[in-house]
Order: structure tokens, then C-alpha cells, then sequence
């Protein structure tokens, strides 16, 4: 992870909680790369999903939920938007994230305007599992710690 931020991950790592992990997004042309830190380490997690793909989840998932674009009560585009945008962005890294009960996301690029929050993993929200956090640098992370 050295490079990702001007904060040393070690340090990072040194002062997270047990129930508590950081999932750093670098979105790249033609995949994305998802760090999972804990206090045991930093793992990397390879989506193949790139700038376009995420453009087009984050897209999709916005005009799902707008009122204009649904009726009302209708959550049938909302649910799926938000499942493909789990499956493509977070499933992937979900393992590495069992018994954590807080989740830090620094997010990349489009994924800022993504409230990670409201992914669906199939079965529930995301917010519904765990304690969501989103931050725009692990400087920021590192602050908050």
C-alpha cells in the first residue's frame, strides 16, 4: 500500500480496534484495486471493474434512486442497482471484513458520490450490518482514530 496515501499504513494498522477495518479504493483504468486494512495487515483485493465499469454502477445506482426516475414505494430498481454495485465493488472484499463491526471506506474517483451504505448484498443493507464510514483520505481515517 505504500504510495496510496502520504500516511504510513503501519500507523494506520497500529491504532485500528479489533472490530474496526479500512477499505481504501484506487480505481484504475481497467480495474480497481480495493486495500483492506486491519490490525493484522493490508490485503489487496483486484475488482475487475475500471473507471468506465464504476462510472456506470454509480450512474446507475444514482438514477435508480432519484424520484423522478421511480414510483413511489418502488424500491424493485433501487435494490437491483444496489446489488450490482455490492457484487462488482464489495463482495469481492467482503470475507476479509468478517467480524468487523465498523468499516472506514476511502473511497476513488466516482465512488465518492457512492453512499456505500445503501449497497444490498441479497439479503440486507449494508448499514443494516455494520457501521459505515466514509472518509476522504486515510489521513482523515488516521484523525478519526
Amino acid at each position: 500500500m505504500v504510495g496510496v496515501d502520504s500516511i504510513d499504513v503501519a500507523v494506520i494498522r497500529s491504532r485500528l480496534p479489533e472490530h474496526i477495518a479500512v477499505l481504501s479504493y484506487r480505481v484504475g483504468d481497467d480495474e480497481t484495486d480495493v486495500f483492506v486494512t486491519t490490525r493484522e495487515g493490508t490485503q489487496t483485493v483486484r475488482l475487475a471493474v475500471g473507471t468506465d465499469g464504476v462510472d456506470r454502477l454509480v450512474k446507475d445506482y444514482l438514477q435508480a434512486l432519484s424520484p423522478t426516475r421511480r414510483a413511489p414505494g418502488d424500491l424493485d430498481s433501487v435494490t437491483e442497482a444496489a446489488r450490482e454495485a455490492w457484487d462488482a465493488l464489495a463482495a469481492p472484499a467482503a470475507p476479509l471484513l468478517e467480524g468487523r463491526s465498523t468499516v472506514i471506506v476511502v473511497p476513488d474517483g466516482n465512488l465518492y458520490r457512492l453512499p456505500f451504505g445503501a449497497l444490498h448484498d441479497g439479503s440486507g443493507w449494508w448499514i443494516e450490518r455494520v457501521d459505515l464510514v466514509s472518509v476522504p483520505s486515510l489521513n482523515v481515517a488516521d484523525v478519526l482514530l
